[in-house]
């Protein structure tokens, strides 16, 4: 089964939604008053073309706040003590590995095994980031997502 996203908005309240679904829900990650909220989740596994979806999904869900909530762009706040980290191991087998924390907490852990063609994402409690930190996460992810697509 292919994932699949589904984006929700609520211009009225300020909400925008995106879920995805690999048959059922595995992840969420919504916006809300300047903020972004990652649900909780226990992990999950998706297949090489599954982790590129994943990338182009969050994409949409990016553009779409910019152009949905412009006004939010203007708003951005300096970053509170964030890590991002792109980086490749070798464990047997070779890993590209991406991880986000805020305030040391987990807000994404993505191992991607290329001879394998499958990554996980990993399990993670309910965190909300700024928006800056959100906008900075897109971009790591994209440049990750990049790597998963060479390899």
């Amino acid at each position: 089964m292919a994932l699949t996203s589904t984006t929700t908005l609520d211009i009225i309240n300020g909400i925008q939604t995106i879920i995805f679904n690999n048959p059922s829900q595995i992840d969420q990650i919504q916006f809300s008053s300047s903020s972004v909220t990652f649900s909780a989740t226990s992990g999950y596994n998706l297949v090489k073309s599954d982790m590129i979806l994943f990338g182009q999904y969050m994409t949409v869900f990016y553009n779409l706040l910019v152009i949905n909530f412009p006004g939010q762009i203007n708003n951005l706040i300096s970053l509170p003590v964030s890590n991002f980290d792109i980086s490749q191991t070798f464990q047997g087998v070779t890993h590209i590995n991406f991880t986000e924390t805020s305030q040391g907490n987990s807000v994404i852990g993505i191992n991607y095994v290329p001879v394998g063609q499958s990554g996980s994402i990993s399990s993670r409690s309910s965190i909300t980031i700024t928006l800056q930190e959100f906008f900075q996460f897109y971009i790591f992810l994209t440049q990750y997502i990049n790597q998963v697509r060479l390899n």
